[in-house]
């Protein structure tokens, strides 16, 4: 019932269940025990500002090198590559009460804390000695006809949250932030100064393909489409 993957390029391994994803350093174990870092992420909440509901466990669904997270009302994906782990989000319809505020996506946030760009369009996640150990960003949101529409990162009590503003929008909505490591990044004198982050990424260094998830042995049954891991 989980499903957990390397990414190479980025020296990360990621864990994903219904509970969410977690995400630790690649050398960790499969379940992350021992690890010297996790972050925990899960989406908590759906709605509109000022009025979040909860959302119910989700169905799993894997498929090739993608993940879902199946809500009814929303759906949660992740996809592995050479950039990272992108995050996304596909929303069929406008949710109850909508009234031209802006869509609400909750997360919680556990193991690092994020910390908020003043732009909203990215997030640092920091460890307890304020070190840079993952970034979200990228963060983009369309509607169905491609249409490019305003989102922003929210600092929470729990975590993070997702804002879309989708007035006058063409249902569904696709949100997409990316999470990764600071592989190409060199710090200068702060933890997140994120000195040299606009280099290019090296992509599949080694060609080994490594972007198909598995089934985590860990927790029973078979490797899930390794023909290309």
């Amino acid at each position: 019932g989980a499903y957990s993957a390397p990414n190479r390029s980025q020296r990360l391994r990621s864990h994903i269940g219904r509970e969410g994803i977690a995400v630790s350093p690649q050398e960790s174990a499969q379940d992350a025990s021992g690890a010297p870092w996790t972050l925990s992420l899960q989406t908590i909440a759906f709605g509109c500002e000022g009025n979040s509901r909860p959302l119910a466990e989700p169905r799993l669904l894997p498929s090739d090198n993608r993940v879902v997270h199946d809500f009814a009302t929303i759906s949660e994906w992740y996809l592995n590559d050479e950039r990272g782990i992108e995050q996304g989000w596909t929303i069929p319809a406008p949710p109850q009460q909508l009234a031209g505020r802006p869509l609400r996506i909750e997360m919680q946030a556990r193991g690092l804390r994020p910390r908020v760009a003043s732009d909203g369009l990215s997030a640092a996640f920091v460890d307890e000695r304020e070190e840079l150990r993952l970034r979200y960003q990228g963060l983009r949101a369309w509607d169905a006809e491609g249409s490019e529409l305003v989102a922003r990162l929210v600092s929470t009590r729990a975590g993070l949250a997702v804002e879309v503003w989708v007035e006058g929008a063409s249902y569904p909505i696709s949100v997409d932030p990316v999470l990764d490591g600071p592989v190409w990044t060199a710090e200068s004198d702060q933890a997140i100064a994120f000195f040299g982050s606009d280099v290019s990424r090296a992509g599949d260094v080694n060609g080994d393909g490594f972007d198909y998830w598995f089934r985590d042995p860990a927790g029973g049954g078979a490797f899930f489409n390794t023909s290309n891991a």
